[in-house]
């Protein structure tokens, strides 16, 4: 018989399965993965990716390995909680990925049992601690209706997938208690597991809630070793301003710092974007509107790095030209993949068509006329510019090595400050540049051999080709011996005629003054260290960084490998949401695509548009108040057009009009006024703006 056949009438319920078992069906109907501009891009992604997750690794080691000891070590002390309180500051994105990788690592190498609560698990203590009990055990939780309803063959189903099933209501601490003392009676208290608790927003936590979970579980610390881990965005003394007395005195607190976000920040840039190795670079005005959003904003390296993976793709997105942007695994499939279309579109790029004017019209017209040719020109461009990139990167950290612990930092502290100046611009021409070496000019011995033996080390670690590089090296290093080796004695000085005894032919005050100002101005002959100084600085001022730091944007194809459309980056990570919604309510069939909402004009107004579209649409036409009568009676007209527009509307019609005024006012377009009466005022003015 059918299980939906009976002899009475009835009604047959069928629950869902749990809708974890339920595979997800993938939504996504847009396909690139065919197209040679995402292949390129998913490949570079992909090497950058691994980079990243390397130096989050290296970065964050020092505080989890802190962290390890603290959990391996800590004593169990009954009333007193174990607890470690994590200073991470205000990046909250960030903070995820930090207790992700702490809870794996906990639970990898010590106990399997961790919790992690969120601010959103403490609105009530019972919620809190039903939460971390289900966490701690990895048990599922099911309310009891749930138990009754289920058949004996589901039951049996959920037993095999996740153990003995615990009801929601005994999510409790003396169900902990029992289950950990039954998990591990035939182990000693020293060989028994932890239970982590781990608090990722403290601040953001209801501080009675965390009192009370606090008592609470201090009351058990004698049958249940608790260690509690609090992320704590401010500063320790949070702590102690939430938390009551009698909470603070039941945990055994000890800090934690883990490293600024800056330094995350700037760790990233240095190691994986602004290295000559990374194919993809990043333009001054980019670079410094991303850093603006995370330096003024949220401090968050994650939304950082979204940021410049969007500008990797559109660097990309449906580019003919940007397929030139390789790694070097990929250097020759992307020549050989040029074709036609390719090498119609590099000649249109400005870099390269002021490079081809510079030619001769006959190498020229050769060029142009020769697809092999013009290949080879395109190699020969790129391999230079990979080569001027490589030089480029090597000499300015150089520079920023030379320079960036001087006072006040006239180029910047850090190299992405040094680097957004560099890259479109001369840097030896600006005045911060010739602010620095007027400094190093007064710079002691001390203060200048660690300098030069830094950019020595730089320069060895790059491993440039080229004789021009083998030269300036040479020449470094031979002004680095004569400093190492000059002595600090004064040379002996001609003695000079003082102004009391010099004698003055002079005529008038005026020449008296001249003459004055060029004894001032008259030095004492410098000692071997200053002239050695005074060399030094020459060579690096006029020869070394004169030759090297040549801007990117200044060399041909840098558009293949530079990026620096700063306005299309702040379309997509910088919202509207005024010009939204505008075109939203203006114009519907934007975002819902209908054919009934589709516009011959920007004026008209259908019927069959939602009713806050046509209300919005008829209160652009009106002045700064507007009659609430006046409006109805014209939405009254566009909805029903065939209507007798008598005073007796229907009462659908007005229903509707109220809901879309309630929705204008709730957006902020109209409010109510007292000067007029049946009359609102309009608050917005200039349409998209």
């Amino acid at each position: 018989m059918s299980s939906t056949v009976s002899v009475s009438k009835g009604c047959f319920i069928f629950k869902p399965k749990d809708a974890k078992s339920r595979k997800r069906k993938s939504t996504n109907c847009l396909n690139f993965s065919s197209e040679a501009w995402y292949q390129y891009y998913s490949r570079m992604w992909s090497t950058i990716e691994k980079k990243l997750e390397e130096i989050n690794e290296n970065v964050s080691q020092g505080v989890l390995d802190d962290l390890a000891e603290f959990i391996s070590k800590c004593d169990t002390v009954k009333g007193k909680i174990s607890s470690a309180a994590l200073l991470l500051g205000v990046n909250m994105p960030d903070h995820t990925t930090l207790f992700s990788a702490l809870s794996n690592r906990i639970r990898a190498n010590m106990t399997p049992h961790v919790a992690i609560l969120d601010s959103t698990d403490f609105t009530t203590v019972r919620s809190a601690i039903e939460k971390m009990v289900a966490l701690l055990v990895k048990e599922k939780i099911v309310d009891l209706e749930d138990v009754e309803n289920m058949s004996i063959d589901e039951s049996s189903d959920e037993e095999d997938d996740a153990g003995t099933v615990f009801k929601k209501s005994d999510c409790n601490l003396p169900t902990l208690a029992s289950w950990y003392n039954e998990k591990y009676a035939d182990k000693d208290d020293s060989n028994c597991p932890k239970l982590i608790v781990i608090l990722t927003d403290f601040e953001g936590t209801s501080a009675r809630v965390l009192e009370d979970f606090i008592l609470i579980l201090s009351q058990y610390t004698g049958r249940l070793p608790i260690v509690m881990i609090m992320g704590v965005a401010t500063t320790a003394s949070a702590i102690h301003k939430s938390l009551s007395h009698t909470a603070t005195s039941q945990l055994s607190l000890r800090l934690f710092q883990s490293q600024p976000s800056v330094y995350f920040l700037n760790n990233t840039l240095d190691q994986v974007f602004l290295k000559q190795d990374c194919p993809f670079q990043l333009g001054s005005k980019v670079m410094k509107f991303l850093t603006d959003i995370f330096l003024f904003y949220d401090f968050s390296v994650d939304g950082f790095i979204k940021g410049i993976k969007y500008c990797v793709m559109r660097h990309f997105y449906g580019s003919k030209t940007n397929l030139l942007c390789y790694l070097k695994s990929d250097m020759k499939g992307a020549f050989e993949g040029l074709n036609k279309d390719n090498l119609a579109s590099i000649e249109q790029i400005p870099s390269f068509r002021k490079y081809l004017s510079s030619l001769p019209e006959e190498k020229q017209t050769k060029i142009k006329s020769s697809s092999p040719a013009l290949k080879e020109v395109i190699r020969n461009l790129m391999k230079e510019l990979r080569d001027a990139i490589s030089v480029f990167h090597t000499f300015l950290r150089m520079l920023h090595a030379l320079v960036s612990d001087l006072p006040d930092c006239p180029l910047g502290k850090q190299y992405r400050e040094i680097y957004s100046e560099a890259v479109t611009m001369k840097v030896s021409n600006s005045a911060s540049y010739k602010e620095c070496f007027k400094i190093l000019a007064l710079t002691s011995k001390d203060e200048l051999l660690p300098k030069l033996d830094k950019m020595l080390e730089i320069l060895e670690e790059c491993n440039l080709e080229g004789e021009s590089v083998k030269s300036l090296k040479s020449k470094l290093k031979s002004h680095r011996k004569k400093i190492e080796n000059v002595g600090m004695e004064q040379t002996s000085r001609t003695p000079t005629k003082s102004p009391s005894k010099a004698k003055f032919n002079v005529t008038s005050r005026a020449q008296f003054k001249e003459q004055l100002a060029k004894l001032s101005e008259t030095k004492q002959p410098a000692n071997p260290y200053e002239l050695a100084r005074m060399n030094l600085l020459e060579f690096l001022r006029d020869e070394l960084f004169e030759s090297t730091l040549i801007p990117l944007t200044s060399l041909p194809l840098h558009e293949v490998v530079l990026f620096d459309d700063v306005a299309s980056v702040k379309r997509r990570l910088i919202g509207a949401p005024r010009a939204a919604l505008h075109t939203a309510l203006n114009n519907p069939h934007h975002y819902l695509e209908c054919d009934c909402c589709k516009l011959s004009n920007d004026g008209e107004i259908l019927p069959t548009m939602p009713d806050v579209c046509i209300a919005y649409k008829l209160h652009l036409e009106s002045s700064s108040l507007i009659n609430m009568y006046d409006w109805l009676q014209s939405f009254a007209a566009v909805v029903n057009p065939n209507g007798d527009g008598g005073k007796d509307l229907d009462d659908q019609i007005q229903a509707r009009f109220t809901q879309a005024v309630a929705e204008l006012q709730l957006l902020g377009f109209i409010k109510p006024t007292k000067k007029k009466a049946d009359h609102v005022v309009r608050l917005t003015w200039g349409g998209s703006a």
